[in-house]
């Protein structure tokens, strides 16, 4: 486990940012890509639900009636149809929860093309470093912030089966309708609810990991004296440049006043 550098107490500057974002070091959450995806699929699924059950209706009817009639065939035009509508319909579903993804991704930090990532190193092939970040401080931490998200949804969906035992019960008693709207009633509380849980969770997830990505670029004195002197020069340096413009601009004054016919002087002084 790293110890935290007490010593790191400025702000990081906009060449140290720059230099971690060329070796693709940002503030990131995976989560709250997965979290918006998700709740854009529990959107659409409950803006369509409806016109899914009356084409799926639709093509379970048609091909029966094919059936008993024997002329069932995919490539029946009306049939085909239905069938690309419903796959259509489920494409649309995944485009838009994948972009909205992407989307997401890009906001939170931009495109970042990291070509140093890229190249070969052999930590990351080596078992022994692999096995170490299997079982280090950092790996347990992501475990438990993955299981507290999925115990939260477990909890949801527990207490609304509890909530509704008595009539899970009657349900053999009553129709394949009212077992099928009880069904889809219920998977879409849990749908919504578990997006609400990821949305929380993902959106705190981003905060702490922005937290950390801002610690973890903070810079020490002696980091700041020495970036300064790469960027500028060193101080004494820089004072001696100073010190020779000034003596060089003094030279040129006296040669201009050495051939000027007025000489005009501030009375003031």
């Amino acid at each position: 486990m790293r110890v935290p550098d007490d010593t790191k107490t400025e702000q990081p500057t906009p060449r140290k940012r720059q230099r971690a974002r060329e070796k693709g070091q940002v503030a990131r959450s995976r989560e709250l890509a997965a979290g918006l995806a998700t709740a854009a699929t529990v959107a659409i699924v409950a803006w369509q639900v409806s016109s899914f059950g009356s084409q799926w209706r639709a093509v379970l009817r048609d091909a029966l009636s094919a059936a008993q009639t024997g002329e069932f065939n995919w490539e029946s035009t009306v049939l085909a149809w239905k069938s690309v509508s419903i796959f259509g319909g489920t494409a649309l579903a995944l485009g838009l929860s994948w972009m909205l993804a992407v989307v997401a991704s890009i906001g939170q930090g931009g495109l970042v093309f990291a070509p140093g990532s890229l190249q070969f190193r052999l930590e990351r092939i080596s078992p022994a470093a692999r096995l170490r970040q299997l079982f280090s401080i950092t790996a347990l931490g992501n475990l438990l912030k993955s299981l507290l998200p999925v115990a939260a949804i477990v909890y949801f969906c527990s207490a609304t089966l509890v909530r509704d035992w008595t009539t899970v019960l009657q349900l053999p008693y009553r129709g394949g309708g009212a077992i099928l709207v009880f069904t889809l009633q219920r998977l879409f509380e849990a749908g919504w609810k578990s997006t609400l849980v990821l949305l929380i969770w993902s959106g705190a997830d981003y905060f702490f990991q922005k937290m950390k990505f801002e610690h973890d670029l903070r810079m020490s004195r002696q980091e700041l004296r020495d970036e300064l002197k790469e960027t500028e020069g060193h101080p004494a340096i820089r004072a001696r440049i100073r010190r020779l413009q000034r003596q060089v601009r003094r030279r040129r004054m006296l040669q201009d006043v050495r051939r000027a016919a007025v000489v005009i002087t501030n009375p003031n002084e």
